[in-house]
């Protein structure tokens, strides 16, 4: 398995493309005034395609070298996903174990992504293998 094939693939198409937060007192961000709870809703979506954090951030690169340590779609602070770990080695070992076991799986068709700017999932994908 790539090293970065993970990180990649949650960076491009994270499971949860944003979420809520509230502000805890006025704050200015990117030369708006924001006052104290304030709700607004952050994209995970929009941060995983920062031209600034990523070199060509619309293109999908399994061989990326700049990704960040923490992705946002897990969230940061107090708030971060606890089951960030996790969600990496399953993904990681599912991924290794589907290549040993089938090596000659192929991606047919791109997988249609559905829901909205909570939670998203895979609808639809794909696949062949000659065995």
């Amino acid at each position: 398995m790539i090293p970065g094939a993970v990180a990649e693939a949650m960076r491009f198409e994270p499971s949860v493309a944003s979420f809520i937060r509230v502000t805890a007192e006025d704050i200015e961000v990117g030369g708006a005034a924001l006052p104290a709870r304030q709700l607004v809703i952050l994209s995970t979506m929009s941060a995983a395609r920062d031209e600034e954090a990523y070199e060509r951030p619309d293109v999908f690169d399994i061989r990326r070298t700049d990704q960040p340590r923490l992705l946002p779609a897990f969230g940061a602070g107090a708030h971060r996903c606890i089951g960030e770990a996790l969600a990496r080695i399953e993904l990681e070992e599912s991924l290794a174990a589907l290549a040993a076991r089938i090596p000659q799986l192929r991606l047919d068709e791109a997988p249609a992504i559905k829901g909205h700017s909570g939670i998203r999932r895979v609808e639809t994908m794909r696949i062949s293998w000659q065995p």
